[in-house]
């Protein structure tokens, strides 16, 4: 058994059930974090279930696999039980988006150190928001992106490569 605890938060959801299913299948304790408890204990019986929080507490490292459009809420919700965690951004929006998490001052503060005319990734504004709402560095690190959940759930060696980037 591997000695990180993970939290999958969105784990009832395509990406995150693939993603628990093989962290679970390495040794990883995995625990799932839903909106919903009840899509949480449907996911898996071998598999701890948990509300998001509680998930997240449970857990060293916790990888977000939910909707954008759910981000904001569940930062709130949990923002300082991921102040010392390794957060893994798997987000990927389906949709062209504008930046949902900050404000005007934070998004001209990005803009300044950046260039106008350009938006942060989820990533980015994973990062700025927790750092803005909770005065801490966080560790965040994008990966999985480029993996859908079909390839994760055919449970094969992957060649494919995986990019990840990050906060620490």
């Amino acid at each position: 058994m591997q000695d990180k605890k993970i939290a999958v938060i969105g784990g009832a959801g395509l990406e995150g059930r693939a993603l628990a299913t093989e962290l679970t299948s390495a040794g990883y304790q995995v625990h799932i974090g839903s909106r919903n408890l009840f899509r949480a204990q449907e996911t898996a019986s071998k598999i701890i279930k948990a509300r998001n929080l509680d998930a997240a507490k449970a857990a060293d490292m916790v990888f977000l696999t939910i909707p954008y459009d759910a981000l904001k809420d569940t930062l709130d919700h949990m923002a300082t039980e991921l102040i010392t965690k390794q957060v893994v951004d798997v987000i990927v929006p389906h949709k062209l988006r504008s930046p949902m998490l900050l404000n005007a001052k934070q998004l001209e503060r990005y803009r300044n150190h950046f260039g106008p005319g350009r938006s942060p990734s989820v990533t980015e504004e994973i990062y700025l928001y927790l750092h803005d709402v909770t005065g801490s560095m966080p560790h965040v690190t994008a990966a999985l992106k480029t993996i859908s959940y079909k390839i994760l759930s055919q449970r094969k060696n992957m060649s494919e490569p995986i990019l990840c980037w990050g906060y620490s």
